[in-house]
């Protein structure tokens, strides 16, 4: 699993930055970020994730991708759509 920062909660402190083993946290002029694919929440390397253990203001949190909706599900929602538009034609589903 990886982590993530909840960009309205950060104050951008920079604490979290030099604590990674991974490099996966970076920052752009706005914000602080983590590279969910680089973070390994520092297993390997630390007993518990750095960068949560130096947030003053705890706004780093494990990362939860959106689960893809199923074929079958996706079909009842799209059925559902039309017949509370009743407009098929302008409902797009990729």
């Amino acid at each position: 699993m990886a982590l993530k920062i909840d960009a309205d909660e950060c104050v951008n402190c920079a604490a979290c930055e030099p604590l990674c083993p991974n490099q996966a946290i970076s920052h752009d002029e706005n914000t602080f970020m983590i590279d969910a694919k680089a973070c390994t929440e520092c297993e390997g390397f630390h007993d518990s994730s750095q960068c949560v253990l130096v947030c003053p203001v705890d706004c780093i949190h494990p990362f939860v991708p959106f689960p893809p909706i199923q074929t079958a599900k996706r079909a009842k929602l799209y059925q559902q759509v039309v017949k509370s538009f009743d407009q098929p034609d302008t409902i797009f589903f990729n």
